[in-house]
């Protein structure tokens, strides 16, 4: 390694040395905040560190630097926060692959980098002295034979330490034809790393975590991974989401509804059951954000709703507050969205009253801020990066784009005291001969799975409810954007729909396809 050629590599990470391509997304393990994030690059940044794991490939031709290159790719790999960097050298990709572990008294980072090109390559593994924002750091760094120390997080490998370049605090292994070298980030006990689950597993566990209680598959590759790929994201802000909430933060709101919305029955389940069990009320506060009272109303209703309902006689009392707040504010929107909140808890506790008041005032529809059409939600999904995240991973636009989609897939209505379901609000003319599948996804009154399926030019609907034991009335599906004067109160069946909504068109010739 004594003729390595010198290298001269960027003085900061992907968001300084390619700005188009800031962002980043974050690794952590469910339930539990983010430990680390890395960019669009592959460079991998520890929560609060000062420093970051840059990488370069020595080729047949020349030092290859992720962060500069623009032949580098990038996917997330399930629905969880693992995340793949490939990048192109010579003749073929070097891949990175890394995501968050449990290893020893804290979570580690995993990195795995595959030489998938035709020859050997030199990986160096450099501690860079900055953040992923360009921020100068003054880590404390030691090179070891098998390791590199920094402060008390080591970093160990897998494969042997050919050399070390002092000067940029980078240590360089060679990495054959199809081999996997491992670095295992975690504390100075880092233990052994065949403790660690591999890539497949990571992924598994993940997707068992995401998908096991309700998912959806759409003609929308963006938005299926929307569904998935954002409850992964939720998944980081649960540890707090319960002192959030009490704090009136308007995001936290938006992330209760949007756990709850999308299946996550344990999580909203348990934070509304403290809630209840701490006899908790809003205090009035100065909030420099007014509406963020509509929006902890709203999560709190959908928790109470969708996941326990027997608990809605005593969160009236929460989201009474909560609007009488909102409106001493003289926050239109978020008192609009306090009161929704109320009347559909007071519908689910019985007191059909107090909601009609508010329904023939306000209506119940969902939030009039958020995409309000197929077209608007895919355009939403286009700002996203390739693993599916929005800037430094922003929450927001996650929750948006969850709350919005189940209200385009799924919408709860009282009709005359009726209770109906329609699905699949809105189907564009683009998704015509495309299936889609809904798998046990939460309603105000149970559980829907519902599938649209072509046979020739007209759409077929197969469905499954489970009503919820506190509705005694029979529910109403109807599919009104496939089928205007289609509606049916079997718990399940299928049925051919006149597939004669509005945008449909004419049937397409024989032997033509439908786009």
């Amino acid at each position: 390694m004594s003729t390595m050629p010198k290298i001269e590599p960027p003085q900061g990470p992907r968001a300084v040395a390619r700005p188009v391509d800031a962002g980043r997304t974050l690794l952590g393990i469910f339930g539990e905040p983010a430990v680390a994030a890395v960019d669009r690059s592959g460079i991998v940044q520890l929560a609060d560190a000062d420093w970051v794991l840059d990488w370069w490939i020595l080729g047949a031709d020349r030092w290859y630097t992720p962060s500069s290159e623009a032949a580098v790719r990038q996917q997330r790999l399930g629905s969880g926060p693992i995340v793949q960097t490939a990048l192109r050298v010579s003749d073929g990709d070097v891949v990175h692959r890394t995501w968050a572990v449990h290893h020893g008294d804290r979570p580690g980072v995993v990195v795995e980098i595959e030489n998938t090109t035709k020859a050997p390559v030199a990986l160096a593994l450099a501690i860079r002295p900055f953040d992923l924002d360009g921020r100068i750091g003054q880590p404390v760094v030691h090179l070891g034979e098998d390791h590199i120390q920094v402060g008390d997080t080591s970093l160990q490998f897998s494969l042997e330490v050919r050399d070390t370049m002092p000067d940029h605090n980078a240590i360089v292994i060679p990495v054959p034809h199809s081999v996997t070298a491992r670095i295992l980030i975690s504390g100075k006990e880092a233990g052994d790393q065949r403790q660690i689950p591999d890539l497949a597993t990571a992924v598994r566990a993940w997707d068992s975590l995401i998908t096991s209680k309700s998912r959806v598959a759409l003609p929308d590759q963006r938005l299926t991974a929307l569904f998935d790929q954002g409850r992964g994201r939720l998944s980081l802000g649960f540890h707090d989401l319960h002192e959030r909430i009490t704090a009136l933060d308007g995001s936290a709101g938006r992330e209760l509804a949007a756990v709850a919305l999308t299946g996550s029955s344990t999580e909203a389940g348990e934070l509304l059951g403290r809630l209840v069990a701490d006899d908790w009320l809003p205090q009035a506060r100065r909030l420099d954000e007014p509406e963020s009272l509509g929006a902890v109303a709203d999560g709190i209703a959908w928790a109470a709703i969708l996941h326990a309902p027997l608990l809605a006689d005593a969160v009236l009392p929460v989201l009474t507050q909560l609007a009488q707040q909102s409106r001493r504010k003289r926050s239109e929107p978020g008192t609009q969205q306090a009161e929704r909140a109320l009347a559909r808890v007071a519908k689910l506790a019985g007191q059909g009253g107090a909601a009609r008041a508010i329904d023939r005032r306000l209506g119940l529809g969902s939030d009039p801020s958020l995409p309000q059409s197929v077209a608007a939600l895919s355009a939403l999904t286009q700002e996203a990066s390739e693993t599916g995240s929005w800037g430094d991973d922003d929450i927001e636009p996650v929750t948006q784009g969850l709350i919005a989609l189940r209200h385009l897939l799924v919408q709860e209505r009282w009709e005359n005291d009726q209770p109906e379901i329609d699905l699949f609000t809105e189907w564009p003319t683009a998704w015509r001969g495309g299936a889609a599948e809904l798998h046990a996804l939460p309603t105000a009154f149970g559980l829907i799975s519902a599938a649209i399926r072509w046979h020739g030019y007209r759409p077929a609907l197969l469905w499954q409810f489970d009503r919820s034991d506190h509705f005694q009335s029979a529910i109403r599906l109807r599919c009104s954007a496939l089928d205007p004067d289609w509606s049916t109160t079997a718990a399940s069946g299928e049925t051919l729909l006149a597939g004669a909504a509005g945008g449909l068109g004419q049937a397409p010739a024989e032997g033509e396809s439908f786009s």
